[in-house]
């Protein structure tokens, strides 16, 4: 499909920031801003990857085995690029690129053909599933397309309870196929389903010639997606998906194999691409018809199999509504008590708040909540009291921030006087119950409330007076006098600001250039700098890595201040004091040999709230990619930080694989370290060169002969008083 640059940077702005605001758009005028000392920071390198903007948060993995991280970075130009992460330079035989993409989620981490080596999982904006091997090639026919939603063309005219109807059809349509003429006129058409629900969305031509030339051809569901008006039946129209946030990979269906991804999908034309009168013409709608027509739902599909196996409408609404119906941010998929069944919690911009429990995606009681647009990922953690049952907390467009039980019940309610677009932080700063509850307003004020009575804390609102359009990241960081703070680390549109929480000081990160960072995330990126790293994209397409002074050493010991990414579907967002996850695996992990039946493997879990009376119970697996499960072990945790050793058997075969630890609270609270590892291979190799060695030995003792041997003389006579040949 066609895109613009200008014009879909317009369709975020409208899509993201042209929500409803309050009567009061300027800042609270009890906001504070105190200036203080300055942290040291640098910049170890700055790439450029064209002119596109980064709208995605990069992935941080090795895709070459050499324990270095590398940097996975879509575009919105359909561009992406892979660099590493101690230079900045690109990696050979990239970038992948796919001719009229765009790409607006995070790149995902998965082993889609299960060889032990993590592959790159991609969604485009018109919702493709793409997979990528480490060396930037398409898996081709792999791709998963996700069909459109069938609605009736007058359904804005019909009652209340046909969204209602449309959504039981939803369910009924997964696994349907039929087959689909793409010539409207023509009058030959396969038999489809013979009774209710209507026909699948997806489409199948009777002619497949020169499908699989087409890079993004999928043998899971062939054929193209059909839009606009059906042709079996003309008062049902096709609306296009489109994906605009990230997906979560978990395990829905709760059978031990996390291989469901569970995608947000927003459904609507795409108003630059029916622009061309050539497109708009295959629709057979009118112009003004296209925005009757905006819809959210959610679609769970087996990465195993390539086939939906649930799907859920969430809202129908028209472009043209107050508050159009689209999913913006990515779900959240958690345990809201121990014992709970997996919920995915997902906001709408058409005003409201959904949890949905299980495979069949069944609404949780007391849920759907109604709130004003919600933009932002729901944040969950255990807010009010250390009951070890999970609150939701989000913020909307009218500037309220809620908490809720996962009941639905409101336990309190926080406004401001600006839009809350952005995911709100969870962290616990003086170790008590309760924990405190960090955001930002679009207008640049940056809060911090009590997460028990909702109330401002820690000497905040903070004023920056600058737009804001990233959430904070907090992190520990050295001050020049040499004492480390919890810090929150804000993205504006001017550049990056610091608010040392113990201080309530607020300063702006002195950078060696003009930056507009808009993506932040921290970890050990290049492995070369003693202390840790930043990464900041730019919407001009421009990658940054800076550093701070160094960490605190216990922090470097345990390695628990990686804030891998922007936004975590699984829940591992929120910090603890001393700790910037509620868990934490050790990392660090270099590229490895592992010889015979077993070998030696340890790792540190740290939790901040684990004690003698207080024992939080964890689960660990250590996988080979997707092929091998070396390691299932379930432990309680008494005390803040534990070392464990296991001994976990070899695979049955020699090979070089990437190790994959995760541990897992009984949340499904996760966090992973991945690490390289040879397997058998010395021996193996070892093998090799003693079957060569002979042949070897054969080759240089011949040479060696030959060498030693006198010269043969040509069969020609030569006299050597003439000097001549006779």
């Amino acid at each position: 499909m066609e895109t613009s640059f200008l014009f879909h940077l317009f369709e975020i702005f409208l899509l993201i920031c042209s929500i409803r605001t309050s009567s009061g758009d300027q800042p609270s005028p009890d906001a504070k801003t105190k200036k203080c000392t300055k942290f040291n920071s640098k910049i170890l390198w700055t790439s450029k990857l064209r002119e596109s903007p980064l709208v995605g948060t990069p992935l941080l993995i090795d895709i070459d085995g050499d324990s270095l991280r590398d940097i996975i970075a879509p575009s919105h130009s359909g561009e992406v690029w892979a660099i590493h992460g101690e230079n900045g330079h690109i990696v050979d035989n990239w970038p992948f690129y796919v001719e009229g993409r765009s790409f607006f989620a995070n790149p995902l981490p998965y082993d889609i053909d299960t060889d032990g080596v993590t592959d790159i999982l991609l969604t485009t904006t018109d919702a493709e599933v793409l997979f990528l091997t480490i060396n930037g090639t398409l898996f081709h026919g792999e791709t998963i397309k996700v069909p459109p939603l069938r609605v009736k063309r007058d359904w804005y005219s019909l009652d209340k309870d046909y969204i209602k109807r449309v959504a039981e059809e939803m369910t009924k349509q997964v696994g349907q196929r039929f087959q689909y003429n793409p010539n409207p006129e023509g009058t030959s058409h396969e038999t489809g389903p013979t009774e209710a629900p209507p026909p699948s969305p997806f489409s199948q031509f009777d002619d497949q010639f020169g499908a699989e030339a087409d890079i993004l051809y999928s043998r899971h569901q062939p054929g193209e997606r059909p839009s606009g008006l059906d042709p079996k039946d003309e008062t049902y129209v096709f609306v296009d998906p489109h994906i605009l946030a990230t997906p979560v990979v978990a395990d829905i269906d709760g059978d031990g194999d996390e291989n469901e991804l569970v995608l947000p999908v927003s459904y609507y034309f795409d108003r630059y691409h029916y622009g061309f009168q050539e497109n708009l013409a295959r629709t057979r709608l009118n112009k003004d018809e296209l925005s009757k027509y905006a819809a959210s739902g959610l679609v769970i599909v087996n990465l195993k199999t390539k086939q939906i196996t649930n799907q859920r409408l969430i809202s129908l609404t028209a472009i043209s509504s107050d508050q159009p119906s689209y999913l913006l941010a990515p779900p959240t998929v958690v345990r809201l008590g121990p014992k709970d069944p997996l919920s995915i919690i997902i906001g709408c911009s058409s005003g409201s708040l959904h949890v949905f429990q299980g495979p069949s995606l069944t609404p949780a009681a007391g849920f759907p909540i109604m709130t004003d647009s919600i933009t932002a990922q729901v944040s969950v953690g255990d807010v009010v009291g250390n009951d070890d049952q999970y609150e939701l907390v989000v913020g909307d467009a009218t500037g309220n921030v809620i908490c809720l039980d996962k009941y639905g019940k409101q336990l309190w309610e926080y406004n401001v006087k600006a839009p809350v677009d952005t995911s709100v932080r969870l962290f616990n700063f003086n170790s008590d119950s309760s924990m405190e509850v960090i955001f930002v307003d679009k207008f640049g004020v940056v809060y911090v409330l009590n997460g028990t009575t909702g109330q401002p804390t820690l000497s905040s609102p903070f004023l920056l007076n600058t737009l804001i359009h990233s959430s904070p990241l907090l992190m520990h960081l050295k001050s020049v006098d040499d004492d480390y703070h919890l810090v929150a680390l804000v993205p504006t549109i001017t550049g990056l600001y610091c608010i040392d929480l113990h201080t309530a000081c607020v300063s702006e990160v002195q950078m060696e250039r003009d930056f507009m960072p808009y993506v932040l995330q921290s970890d050990h990126i290049d492995p070369f700098n003693p202390g840790l790293e930043v990464l900041i994209s730019s919407l001009s397409g421009e990658l940054a890595c800076i550093t701070a002074d160094s960490y605190h050493p216990t922090e470097r010991e345990v390695s628990i201040e990686t804030w891998p990414g922007e936004t975590m579907g699984n829940g591992n967002w929120f910090t603890h004091k001393g700790s910037l996850f509620a868990l934490s695996v050790a990392r660090g992990l270099s590229t490895r040999d592992a010889s015979g039946k077993s070998f030696n493997f340890g790792f540190n879990v740290y939790d901040a709230k684990a004690s003698e009376t207080n024992p939080k119970e964890y689960s660990i697996e250590l996988s080979v990619g997707g092929r091998y499960t070396l390691l299932s072990d379930r432990v309680l945790l008494n005390k803040s930080m534990t070392h464990f050793l296991y001994t976990p058997k070899t695979p049955p075969a020699p090979l070089f694989a990437e190790m994959i630890l995760k541990v897992c609270n009984t949340h499904w609270q996760c966090d992973t370290a991945s690490f390289s590892v040879r397997f058998n291979l010395i021996f193996e190799e070892v093998l090799d060169w003693i079957l060569a060695l002979p042949f070897l030995a054969f080759v240089a003792g011949y040479l060696w002969l030959l060498r030693n041997e006198t010269d043969v003389s040509l069969p020609i006579a030569y006299n050597e008083n003439s000097r001549k040949i006779m």
